[in-house]
């Protein structure tokens, strides 16, 4: 259960990316990214005001799982059309790994998508 929100505490909604809003509140300062596909509330810590790496994989991970379930498809069948583990992929979407640059343009072709969209921008 979520909790409500009344207008008068919205600063500001922005889309950040497709099903994805940028929510600022007024009194608090607090933002949250709501996603609509999942019906989630990503809170953003207070401290990331420029992206860290924590952030930054905070976002991959959670894009990442987005990305597979808009596509419709499961994480092993990434897996084989990436050419990868089943086990590689869950440690990239669970954190426990970091993909470079050339792994994630391969997951990205397999989910056509660009890059770019791994990442919210904000």
């Amino acid at each position: 259960m979520y909790p409500t929100i009344r207008d008068e505490e919205v600063e500001s909604i922005k889309e950040i990316c497709c099903d994805h809003l940028l929510v600022n509140f007024k009194n608090t300062g607090n933002r949250f990214i709501w996603c609509n596909l999942d019906q989630e509330i990503l809170n953003i810590p207070d401290e990331w005001t420029e992206k860290s790496e924590a952030q930054v994989a905070y976002e991959f991970r959670h894009m990442i799982k987005y990305w597979i379930r808009r596509r419709v498809i499961s994480q092993k069948m990434l897996a084989d059309i990436t050419g990868y583990t089943v086990t590689s992929i869950s440690r990239y979407i669970n954190c426990e790994r970091t993909p470079d640059l050339y792994i994630l343009k391969k997951l990205a072709d397999a989910l056509n998508i660009t890059v770019d969209k791994f990442y919210l921008n904000y």
